[in-house]
């Protein structure tokens, strides 16, 4: 508490007086109120923030531009899938694919997603190009479940691996028609990385300071600089 005693709605909440007894008070105190899930999307946050080096108005700048077709794919609400989200980011954040570049493509990305597997004649030489080059490995992309569903950002990566069968450039003709040139950079992206990739992307998100130990930390050194002031 910043007032200079304690609050009766508050009893045993000390106030900053209690630890610099000539500290006069301040008369106003904020609080924060969310949804339940508001301080592990925090915490979330700043996880990628520390582990990938993404400010919050990437991540926002990102989401606005990829949201829609998130949250079109039911993948918004579940903090895991939020988590495999921002490791995505991070991992086009480091070859440069960031903000709303990143988002505006992954979007793109992810509405091409519905149709991967139609290559008919009616889309050109390249298109019957692409579709004997994927069927002369047998590939077929199963994006989604048996229901039509979305099936997540890992399954996305595991589908993507699927074409380090081929070669460079046949990766590139192959990704620029399946999800055109917007949609095919942060494929190309996911692809290079692969599993292994993506894994290690949530495993260092994993191994940052919790929200509530950076909180903690700041808050004690807060309390041994009060305590200088006050001579202790």
């Amino acid at each position: 508490m910043t007032g200079e005693k304690r609050s009766p709605l508050l009893p045993d909440v000390p106030a900053l007086s209690d630890f610099v007894p000539s500290y006069d008070g301040v008369q106003l105190w904020f609080g924060l109120f969310g949804g339940r899930d508001l301080p592990a999307g925090a915490d979330l946050m700043q996880r990628a923030r520390f582990g990938f080096g993404l400010k919050p108005d990437q991540i926002y700048e990102a989401m606005s531009y990829s949201g829609t077709d998130i949250n079109i794919k039911g993948l918004v609400g579940d903090l895991q899938k939020m988590k495999e989200y921002l490791a995505l980011q991070g991992i086009a954040a480091g070859v440069g694919l960031e903000g709303s570049s990143f988002g505006t493509n992954f979007a793109h990305m992810l509405k091409s997603m519905a149709n991967v597997n139609k290559l008919d004649d009616a889309r050109g030489s390249e298109g019957r190009y692409v579709k004997d080059l994927l069927a002369s490995k047998g590939v077929k992309f199963d994006f989604f479940d048996a229901a039509g569903q979305f099936a997540g950002f890992g399954k996305m990566v595991q589908e993507l691996e699927k074409l380090k069968q081929f070669n460079p450039q046949q990766q590139e003709r192959i990704l620029k028609k399946l999800f055109d040139t917007e949609g095919g950079r942060p494929a190309a992206i996911f692809l290079k990385s692969g599993m292994q990739g993506f894994q290690d992307a949530i495993d260092k998100m994993d191994k940052q300071a919790s929200l509530n130990d950076r909180v903690n930390e700041s808050l004690g050194t807060l309390q041994n600089r009060w305590d200088a002031l006050g001579g202790t």
